[in-house]
């Protein structure tokens, strides 16, 4: 937790206090109030009622995202341990591409599956986990959208990332074959 927060400060906000912060599924421990000066926090989980108690200007919607729109555009979005229980990641970067502010930063912490399944850390593979993505597929997706991702590792535990708006969106075909080969690993080791 503590390192995602250095993550987050470290890729910034061009010098700028985040506003208006989306977090998605904080569970019962928002990452976002570790932030000041904000303008508002709003949270979306599918709890039906805040697992904690709303202070000043905190919005709680329940639901999953992106099913459940949420209206609005975030100079910060929070994503923690959240994209690999998405069935539709395309869709995902889409919400999270069209609720950014124009100067905005979207924020990932997913867990590392490229070092988990290739050292046989197989709990990694639960009904939970929609999807397994790799940094590669990220890539792929945050490049159609029109999204510009950054990466760091925390360990081998986690992967963080950040999205921003790119000014084009394009294929790149060894990507996509990259791509195409990391599927099929995964369905190799899970067959």
């Amino acid at each position: 937790r503590q390192n995602l927060i250095k993550f987050i400060v470290k890729s910034g906000n061009k010098g700028q206090a985040f506003k208006n912060i989306l977090e998605i599924g904080p569970s019962v421990s928002p990452i976002s109030r570790s932030f000041k000066d904000f303008s508002s926090i709003t949270y979306i989980d599918n709890m039906n009622k805040p697992p904690f108690t709303l202070i000043g200007k905190e919005k709680y919607h329940q639901g999953l995202y992106p099913s459940s729109k949420i209206s609005g555009k975030f100079d910060l979005i929070l994503v923690s341990h959240v994209l690999e229980h998405s069935n539709n990641l395309n869709s995902f970067m889409l919400s999270i591409k069209s609720n950014l502010s124009k100067n905005g930063m979207a924020v990932f912490s997913i867990p590392n599956f490229k070092y988990w399944l290739a050292n046989k850390y197989w709990n990694a593979i639960t009904s939970e986990h929609l999807a397994y993505p790799f940094t590669d597929q990220i890539k792929f997706i945050c490049n159609q959208v029109g999204l510009t991702p950054v990466f760091s590792k925390f360990l081998n535990h986690s992967v963080y990332f950040s999205v921003s708006h790119s000014s084009t969106a394009q294929t790149d075909p060894v990507t996509f074959k990259k791509l195409l080969s990391l599927q099929q690993l995964l369905i190799n080791w899970v067959d």
